[in-house]
């Protein structure tokens, strides 16, 4: 088998159905297959997941658990399965608007022996309402690890099968298990970006992702940069650590907005227990430790350095 399109899904009735026939129409010159798992939704997703195995029957094959096991680890078995030489990635809520998208990764990763992933443009649906061009146009065809670590979206990603029936168990127990992938699949080669848009991502308040709060998120990523700080080769701790001091004063910052005190001072402990004498958090660590000690103080500050503020409010209608 060339290919695998490996499909997670949980409750996406509304969503399963577009996703499946987006792959259907993909006009290639190989075998693939498509691999299902299906995390006992409580919807009608496992009655049309079987409508569509029982019409393309030498197509599709569902993994249907009979109680629900999350995420994570609904992706990890669903990966074990795959027995292409290549995996397409697809979250059951998204979907594919190019028929060529897999000939066009397939044919870029086929070039170049050296990579192992590749990834694309994608647009953003919300609402009915459309985001073009989620990637800075910017972006180079091989990128670094810091430039799309945080931001390749799942659905538009195709990389070779270095796993070959094992779990990478370094994605359980985190909700950013993409980031973790990104960085296995970075070790065993060089990434490629391909700027065409070529999926779409639903923002919905059903996602996984979507259903967290800003600071929910913010944690999120933290703990993933902490595993992979675990992880990782000495060259790329430089890279994990800078990113877990960033989001551990997001998030001090956004408790601070919330008027949390104390969860703010939580946070800015544990920055201060990793500080290192970087000027960027020197100075960033200050401002921190004034409006967290003294509210009044920081304003009165801020608007010394900003004038521009200081009228705001009186000009406001």
């Amino acid at each position: 088998m060339k290919l695998s399109v490996l499909i997670t899904t949980y409750n996406h009735e509304e969503y399963i159905g577009r996703a499946i026939e987006g792959v259907l129409m993909q006009e290639v010159d190989f075998d693939y297959e498509i691999v299902v798992g299906e995390d006992c939704s409580t919807d009608n997703t496992r009655g049309i997941l079987l409508e569509y195995r029982n019409k393309y029957p030498d197509r599709i094959r569902l993994l249907l658990h009979d109680h629900n096991i999350g995420p994570n680890e609904n992706f990890l078995r669903t990966l074990k399965q795959c027995g292409g030489e290549f995996i397409a990635l697809l979250d059951g809520d998204d979907y594919w608007t190019s028929s060529h998208k897999l000939k066009r990764q397939m044919y870029l990763l086929a070039s170049d022996a050296a990579m192992s992933m590749c990834f694309h443009n994608v647009v953003l649906e919300e609402q009915g309402e459309f985001h073009k061009s989620f990637y800075p146009g910017n972006l180079s065809r091989t990128p670094a690890l810091q430039d799309y670590i945080l931001y390749a979206m799942l659905s538009s990603v195709v990389f070779r099968n270095i796993f070959q029936g094992k779990s990478p168990e370094e994605l359980l127990d985190v909700t950013c298990g993409d980031v973790i992938l990104y960085y296995l699949l970075n070790k065993a080669g060089k990434t490629g970006y391909m700027d065409e848009e070529m999926a779409v991502y639903r923002v919905h308040s059903r996602g996984i992702w979507n259903s967290l709060t800003g600071k929910e998120q913010l944690k999120a990523h933290v703990d993933s940069f902490v595993r992979l700080r675990s992880i990782c080769d000495k060259n790329d701790a430089p890279l994990f650590d800078g990113l877990i001091d960033d989001y551990l004063f997001n998030i001090a910052i956004c408790c601070l907005n919330e008027g949390d005190r104390e969860g703010a001072g939580l946070y800015y402990r544990r920055l201060l227990s990793r500080f290192k004498l970087n000027r960027h958090y020197m100075k960033s660590l200050l401002s921190l430790t004034i409006r967290r000690l003294s509210p009044g103080v920081h304003s009165v500050i801020r608007r010394a350095y900003r004038p521009d503020e200081r009228d705001t409010k009186k000009n406001t209608l």
